[in-house]
């Protein structure tokens, strides 16, 4: 990987954060919290969708230098990290965020790249809590 990211480059990552049985009971609310925060440490060229569950998605379009991911990435884990406050309720969740490039020397397809993303995420889960981690290419 170069430490530069043409502006052709993307980067997926798929974020998710824990919480409790309990509390994932009650994260319909926390949830549209969480996401807002998330959506606003991006920028307008980012896209952010949920893919169920505790599970998010976010494809950094446009990026120059391997930097400007890093601070995102940053960001994210921050915002996920805020505890949300629900009545009586407070929400603390931390996060684990895989990035997955785009393009590669191989053909890609979405699903591909999102599997490549989601391993790189569980190698951050596997460091620990609140910690990212950049898919290692073969």
């Amino acid at each position: 990987m170069e430490a530069c990211v043409s502006p052709a480059h993307r980067r997926l990552l798929p974020e998710k954060w824990e919480a409790s049985p309990v509390a994932r009971q009650r994260l319909g609310r926390g949830a549209v919290t969480l996401a807002g925060r998330m959506r606003d440490c991006l920028r307008g060229v980012d896209t952010l969708a949920r893919l169920g569950g505790d599970e998010f998605v976010a494809l950094l379009s446009d990026l120059t230098q391997k930097s400007d991911s890093e601070i995102l990435v940053e960001r994210l884990l921050e915002a996920i990290a805020t505890p949300v406050e629900l009545g009586e309720l407070t929400l603390h969740m931390s996060g684990s965020i895989g990035l997955a490039l785009y393009p590669q020397d191989t053909e890609l397809t979405a699903d591909l790249l999102l599997q490549q993303a989601d391993q790189a995420m569980y190698r951050a889960k596997a460091k620990g809590r609140t910690a990212w981690h950049v898919f290692d290419l073969p």
